[in-house]
């Protein structure tokens, strides 16, 4: 009789994992209500700039090499939905840091930098669907950047709906963006591709469910430039594909482990300006983001 329960286990927990792979979810990827999450993020990428072949008479750039590592840890208190379904989930920046090199050679980083992140609230709020409706930000010292930041991510966000998988499917998700960036030399950004999520299997965290995805993603940037005083236009021109990962609690909506690895390629030129040669760029980033507590 013993042997027979112990056995129960034996096989109801197989058949709860193979009722997860089969079934369809819907993995939102923003979180419930209710709950305060720790996350801490990090990048490193590396980008090179070089030259073509400057035209006779022209003058030579060396290839410029810059790389950055940046962390930052975020605390994101949501909190309970409102009589219409609404609530909120309230970001804010604990501590962040930054290293740069330009060509191997430390560049000093004024404090300034991270210490305007240090602080930074991005309120978002979201309908009963996990459908973002709003982002509203406070705090920093520069309001500007803060508004860009709010424009920023209300585009970026908005174009993250819910997704429905079963195991071994994939979707694609378009993405267009118009972004404002806080830089009088720059114009509007604008920002096209896709993310491709293919869902690769599902395990249990207690009662919860962890989806596993592979995330692929694709996009194409250009971003004008004003040339300092002269009507002549210039552009950067970028083509990036990342590829990497994510583990999602289902239940929870939250975003456990993300990693993902970019290649950059671009190109950066002054129309009808012979003195500066056209710079061809290549770079890669890789950015991780870990829920600590």
């Amino acid at each position: 009789m013993k042997r027979r329960f112990l056995a129960i286990p034996l096989l109801v927990v197989p058949a709860a994992l193979f009722a997860a792979q089969a079934e369809r979810l819907t993995i939102r990827m923003v979180p419930a209500p209710n709950q305060t999450l720790h996350v801490r993020t990090s990048m490193d990428m590396t980008m090179t700039m070089t030259p073509d072949l400057p035209a006779d008479g022209a003058r030579s750039i060396d290839p410029v090499t810059t790389s950055m590592t940046t962390i930052a840890e975020h605390t994101t208190t949501v909190g309970p939905t409102d009589e219409h379904g609404l609530y909120g989930a309230r970001v804010v920046c604990d501590s962040a840091s930054q290293t740069v090199t330009i060509n191997g050679k430390p560049l000093p980083m004024p404090s300034a930098t991270t210490d305007q992140l240090v602080g930074q609230v991005i309120t978002f709020s979201y309908d009963d669907q996990g459908k973002m409706v709003d982002v509203a930000s406070e705090g920093g010292p520069d309001p500007k950047f803060a508004g860009s930041l709010k424009q920023m991510l209300t585009s970026a966000l908005a174009a993250a709906p819910p997704i429905t998988l079963s195991v071994g499917e994939s979707v694609t998700v378009p993405m267009q963006m118009n972004l404002p960036i806080p830089t009088p030399a720059a114009g509007p950004m604008t920002s096209s591709g896709e993310t491709r999520y293919t869902l690769t299997s599902v395990t249990f965290d207690g009662a919860d469910r962890i989806a596993h995805l592979a995330v692929v993603t694709s996009n194409a940037t250009i971003l004008p430039m004003a040339s300092a005083g002269v009507t002549r236009s210039a552009s950067m021109d970028l083509r990036t594909t990342s590829e990497g990962k994510m583990d999602v609690n289902v239940d929870r909506g939250i975003v456990l482990h993300t990693e993902t690895r970019t290649t950059i390629d671009g190109s950066t030129g002054i129309a009808g300006q012979s003195a500066v040669p056209p710079m061809r760029t290549h770079g890669t980033m890789t950015m991780t983001a870990d829920l600590t507590k």
